[in-house]
């Protein structure tokens, strides 16, 4: 099985005044996920991470931004298949955010 990790999250504008608290959400067939958990981060800031996730087929990755008093905002999505292997950067632009994100398909 493929599996595809996270290694880098960089923060270029958060989509809400403040810090955002973002997490990841992974959909696809026979996914197995290493404890995603919620992280916190503010404009300009760098998070190390090792978020892996075994999969077949297609996976698509999810970047989300909690909000206690309303639904979550989806910031960005990335979809890769079997066949992607290499590191990658993709940029995540939805609800006024803007993140890059660094990862390894192997």
């Amino acid at each position: 099985m493929p599996k595809f990790t996270i290694n880098k999250i960089h923060c270029i504008e958060t989509s809400e005044s403040g810090e955002d608290e973002i997490f990841f959400k992974f959909l696809g067939n026979d996914v197995l996920v290493s404890l995603p958990k919620q992280y916190d981060i503010d404009d300009g800031q760098i998070i190390q991470v090792e978020v892996m996730a075994s999969y077949k087929g297609d996976l698509t990755v999810e970047l989300w931004e909690y909000d206690s008093s309303s639904p979550d905002d989806l910031l960005g999505s990335i979809t890769v298949n079997e066949n992607s292997k290499g590191e990658y950067t993709s940029e995540a632009n939805g609800d006024g955010g803007k993140y890059r994100i660094t990862y390894t398909v192997s």
